[in-house]
């Protein structure tokens, strides 16, 4: 019975710390994973941003390219290019030197185009007017 007080208790507080605090801060938790210390929560995470090609995840996906595991890069540069079109010379599998200069082009990037882009994809052809 205590067991279950609490529960509602705990459940009620974080209602209400949710309705005082609105969204803001559950939004910024929504990329929380990509920094994670588990590689499988990184690797979640990259392959939902790609999945559902969201754009906000752009900064978080350019700094997994130089993640420690290989299999986050690789993914990461699969959901960027999902999402962008573009891959701005990026292999996983090349030596780390070329993966920097890589990374570098993207950081570029994403200070160019913010977290959205809105350049039409190159397989996109732009609207006529």
């Amino acid at each position: 019975m205590v067991a279950i007080y609490l529960r509602s208790a705990f459940f009620l507080c974080l209602c209400a710390a949710v309705g005082l605090t609105g969204c803001e801060p559950i939004q910024a938790d929504a990329y929380r994973d990509f920094e994670d210390d588990d590689p499988a929560a990184r690797l979640a995470a990259i392959t939902k941003a790609g999945r559902t090609r969201d754009e906000q995840a752009i900064p978080y996906l350019v700094e997994r390219l130089t993640d420690s595991e290989p299999e986050v890069c690789f993914f990461a540069i699969i959901a960027l290019r999902r999402i962008t079109g573009r891959t701005l010379g990026y292999r996983y599998y090349q030596p780390r030197p070329l993966r920097t200069e890589a990374v570098l082009k993207w950081r570029q990037w994403v200070k160019e185009h913010g977290e959205a882009s809105t350049q039409p994809k190159p397989t996109e052809q732009p609207a006529q007017s």
